[in-house]
């Protein structure tokens, strides 16, 4: 009887000892089921407000609480007036999806309505975000051909990770894909330099990301 407990009770620390491996060894891996990177965050990515007010040269920018957001908005009232291809173009929540990790939109508006908008989603792995990027690509091309009346713009790749979406001789919409991130810049209301404001403050964002 003796010898009996004694093995049940030597079976049962085997196994304790088991389970407190595992927990330890789960404890170690369980970072790698998050998002790619920890340290990444949404947050961390969006330009402030003084930096952005500087590359526009335009100290009359303000923030917008109703812009300031962590879940992609839509303005779908409008979609039964265009194809769906053209939806990406107003829609976030259509251009990032609903795989996101983390999200973040802010909007930045001064006089004449003039404005710049960044949004920024993080995925769980670079696979994720160059899926949702490529879907923008797909989206965005498709509608441009489709030429709709007073709704036509052209598109340009000026490289594999970036798009732009182009009207009036700027382009002054773009989406870029880094690692784990989507970016999305958009400029409107200054006439001259939408695109070069544009660019900048995407290479701001991209320059954070690591």
């Amino acid at each position: 009887m003796q010898q009996k407990l004694g093995s049940r009770v030597t079976f049962a620390c085997r196994v304790a000892s088991v389970i407190a491996g595992c927990l330890v060894l789960m404890s170690a891996i369980q970072p790698l089921w998050a998002v790619a990177d920890p340290a990444l965050s949404a947050d961390s990515l969006i330009v402030s407000l003084d930096d952005v007010r500087r590359i526009a040269a335009s100290p009359d920018l303000n923030s917008r609480n109703l812009l300031d957001v962590r879940r992609p908005r839509g303005m779908h009232e409008y979609d039964s007036e265009y194809p769906s291809q053209c939806q990406v173009t107003y829609n976030q929540d259509v251009a990032f999806g609903n795989d996101f990790a983390q999200f973040r939109s802010v909007g930045y508006v001064g006089a004449g309505n003039a404005g710049v908008t960044q949004a920024v989603g993080v995925y769980a792995d670079p696979a994720a975000a160059r899926a949702a990027f490529e879907r923008v690509v797909a989206d965005l091309t498709a509608c441009a051909g489709l030429n709709v009346p007073n709704y036509t713009f052209t598109t340009r790749q000026p490289d594999p990770s970036t798009i732009q979406r182009c009207a009036e001789n700027q382009c002054s919409v773009a989406y870029r894909v880094k690692s784990s991130v989507l970016v999305n810049v958009s400029v409107v209301h200054f006439p001259q330099t939408a695109e070069q404001i544009a660019n900048s403050v995407l290479q701001t964002i991209s320059d954070r990301i690591t």
